[in-house]
């Protein structure tokens, strides 16, 4: 029989995270994507709770850290509004405004529980 012409999936848009262009810089490879996209949810998926609790002691060295890696992994997904995020905390680090960090916990907490549902909804309809 002829070869069927493989459908190109038409991928649904997802809250905060921008899976074609994840795709695209998991060098097309959807299945590697989906491999960082789990560690990610693993290994960042409450990092929320890391982040309010480093606020909480003042721990600003910290939250640089975890704000530097999450500018980096989010930009690897494609996840562009934390990505976006990120950019205005280090922003704040940057002109050493440190008491202007706690006001970015609400918004840290909603952008990953976002990404991660969205990352859930995604692996599921795969």
């Amino acid at each position: 029989e002829p070869l069927r012409k493989i459908e190109k999936r038409e991928i649904e848009a997802y809250d905060g995270i921008n899976i074609e262009e994840g795709i695209r810089r998991s060098n097309g490879n959807e299945a590697l994507y989906l491999e960082v996209l789990k560690e990610f949810s693993e290994a960042y998926g409450e990092s929320h709770n890391v982040f309010a609790k480093l606020v909480k002691e003042h721990r600003y060295e910290q939250i640089k850290m975890l704000c530097i890696d999450m500018r980096g992994l989010s930009g690897a997904i494609a996840a562009e509004d934390m990505h976006t995020l990120m950019i205005e905390i280090l922003q704040l680090f940057l002109y050493k405004n440190y008491e202007l960090i706690a006001n970015y916990q609400e918004k840290y907490s909603f952008e990953i529980q976002t990404l991660k549902r969205s990352i859930s909804k995604y692996i599921e309809n795969v």
